[in-house]
């Protein structure tokens, strides 16, 4: 009877010892679909006013920016050869599904198109008003959202120089060499960098140093990176989505957001 219940025991013990033994995590295969249109098709159909989608619009492109940083929030932008769109996909940490350099395709019956700081947008229509809402809930995709197998891929941004910058450009991935930070304001002599950590956006201006044209780098305070020290004094390169809006201080203004400080180069 002993020897019974110490084998029991001895099996129960061996059978326990592996829990803390946990699957690989797998995650689900989204289904592959091809894309029907360009994005820069649908993005032309935005005329001001938000747009409701009805048609079976498929699009897809390559992820250019994502919240990893924490300077994009809950949202990510894709583009393809004809322009670019952010997706307003409304989850937590979605880098993790829809990192930088994934290709995503959206099925975009059901969303509507709309445009924030210049930049074209899809989501859904917020009640009321002319907002685009966010797509999915906090933590999964939605139907509309489908990260595709192809991921290490690159989108090589667009250089050019501050007087080529066009409103169509807007979404776009650029890089604009040659820039030193120039204080607008002599409150902005005391800017020492990118934003106030944990608060609002903060908005830094460059200019060309061989000319007079400007741009204004908009930085969260909540961004990875926004208690970083600005490159003061010295030329550099800088990388990002463009934009165009208003800042504190300025209206309509062509406006830079950098994704982290890998964007920053000497």
């Amino acid at each position: 009877m002993r020897f019974r219940i110490y084998l029991l025991l001895l099996l129960f013990a061996f059978g326990g010892c592996r829990y803390n033994d946990f699957d690989a995590l797998v995650l689900p295969d989204y289904e592959q679909v091809l894309p029907n249109t360009t994005i820069g098709y649908v993005t032309s159909q935005y005329k001001g006013s938000t747009l409701n989608i009805n048609d079976d619009i498929v699009i897809a492109g390559i992820v250019t920016a994502d919240d990893r940083s924490g300077n994009f929030y809950r949202s990510f932008i894709i583009q393809d050869d004809t322009g670019a769109v952010e997706v307003r996909a409304g989850m937590f940490d979605l880098h993790n599904l829809f990192p930088r350099g994934r290709r995503v395709t959206v099925r975009a019956r059901g969303l509507v198109l709309g445009s924030y700081n210049g930049v074209p947008q899809l989501g859904l229509r917020e009640l009321e008003s002319q907002q685009v809402g966010y797509i999915a809930n906090r933590y999964y995709p939605d139907g509309h959202l489908l990260p595709q197998n192809e991921r290490g891929l690159t989108v090589a941004p667009h250089t050019l120089n501050l007087n080529e910058l066009d409103d169509g450009m807007c979404g776009l991935l650029v890089r604009i060499e040659r820039l030193i930070f120039i204080p607008a304001t002599e409150e902005e002599h005391a800017y020492t960098t990118w934003a106030e950590r944990g608060g609002g956006n903060g908005y830094r201006v460059f200019g060309e140093t061989s000319g007079t044209a400007q741009i204004t780098v908009t930085t969260s305070g909540y961004a990875s990176f926004a208690a970083h020290q600005l490159p003061r004094g010295r030329a550099v390169t800088l990388t990002g989505i463009l934009m165009r809006g208003n800042t504190d201080t300025a209206r309509n203004v062509y406006m830079l957001k950098l994704r982290g400080l890998e964007d920053v180069a000497e």
